[in-house]
């Protein structure tokens, strides 16, 4: 259905389009067709984006049993440096994880990479083109060798683009009080009107990988401890449950609004 056809559409004034989706090809409607209204999804990208009218959301988190002690840690008390456990994607969505830079932080020691091949878009892409799945069983080795929950027991987590720019594992780590690795092209942070990401975060392009462990092995302690707490602030503050998550997007919404009557009332003032 085209959107112009709704209801009191008036070129999309006042309204909101959420979309919600894990995958690159799951796009937005087209910038044509949305007028006036705001865009609240997970998959906004920095070159399409409207800052102070659309908004990004987080993908959701697990809601794991973690033991009651890890997210009260502090950073160089946690089991592991640096922790990834996750999908290899062997197609062209996020097919960055497959790389052998990505690949190769893995140390056994302090840095921990474990990666799968098994997944459904793998497992048809392997029937005809079994190449692409060179050192599988090597990596679900790896795999098999942690346990999820026992990983995010880690200073630092690497919260690489999957099939989309967005994360699952971003609010995963985030609430056991570790510091989120953002790899990701074109991507547009959760309620970045709102959230002084800078403070909390790191965030490396998939062409810099090769820096991420260099950067992380040289960060002075003080920096990595105000890292963590105000990382645990923003979860609080702003994705803690389902309510504080509701409340964040009313709050970025009401961000647009104001900053669009402040733009007005400045064209009037000209």
């Amino acid at each position: 259905m085209q959107l112009s056809l709704l209801p009191y559409w008036n070129n999309g004034l006042n309204h909101v389009i959420i979309t919600f989706a894990d995958r690159w090809s799951d796009t937005n409607p087209p910038s044509q067709s949305i007028g006036m209204a705001s865009i609240l999804a997970t998959n906004l990208h920095t070159t399409t984006y409207r800052p102070h009218f659309d908004i990004s959301i987080p993908l959701p988190r697990l809601y794991l049993d973690m033991p009651p002690e890890v997210g009260s840690l502090k950073p160089f008390d946690m089991k592991y440096f640096l922790t990834f456990k996750g999908t290899r994607y062997l197609s062209h969505e996020g097919n960055f994880r497959s790389s052998a830079t990505f690949r190769s932080m893995h140390n056994g020691v302090d840095v921990i990479v474990a990666t799968t091949c098994k997944h459904e878009t793998n497992d048809k892409l392997l029937r005809w083109q079994p190449w692409r799945g060179s050192k599988c069983d090597k990596d679900q080795a790896i795999f098999d060798s942690y346990e999820f929950v026992e990983l995010l027991n880690s200073t630092f987590g690497l919260v690489p683009a999957g099939r989309s720019p967005a994360s699952y594992r971003m609010l995963e780590v985030l609430s056991v009080g570790t510091i989120p690795v953002l790899i990701a092209d074109n991507y547009v942070r959760p309620f970045d009107s709102l959230i002084q990401w800078q403070y909390c975060l790191l965030q490396f392009s998939t062409n810099e990988m090769h820096l991420i462990l260099p950067t992380l092995r040289t960060m002075p302690r003080l920096e990595v401890e105000a890292r963590q707490r105000s990382c645990q602030k923003v979860f609080d503050k702003f994705f803690k449950d389902d309510n504080v998550l509701l409340n964040s997007v009313i709050r970025s919404l009401k961000d647009r609004f104001v900053e669009r009557l402040h733009n007005l009332v400045e064209q009037h003032m000209i």
